[in-house]
């Protein structure tokens, strides 16, 4: 048969182990909760930052974007030109040379 004592001093071992177990668990998720949240708050912090600082382009928006419409019509036709021209020039070279 067990020893009372023994199964008392086992048994009150376990509990106050569970107990500080329970406790320092709890104060690891306190930590990492508010390390989450630190966390969350420096990145808010570095958005209204970088809110800040393109603010002027925001505020430009598309009225400075329009006056670029010019050069993005002349995109297309400048391109085909180009490659009209390349197109000479390969047909240019590949022709055999008089003699």
């Amino acid at each position: 048969m067990p020893d009372p004592v023994t199964a008392l001093v086992v048994g009150g071992t376990q509990v106050v182990g569970g107990i500080m177990q329970s406790r320092a668990a709890s104060q690891a998720a306190g930590a990492q909760t508010q390390a989450a949240e630190s966390g969350i708050e420096e990145q808010r912090r570095q958005f209204e930052a970088v809110q800040e600082i393109l603010k002027p382009y925001v505020t430009a928006g598309t009225t400075a974007i329009g006056g670029l419409q010019p050069y993005a019509e002349a995109g297309a036709p400048a391109l085909e030109q180009q490659q009209a021209l390349l197109q000479l020039l390969v047909e240019q070279l590949m022709q055999p040379t008089e003699q």
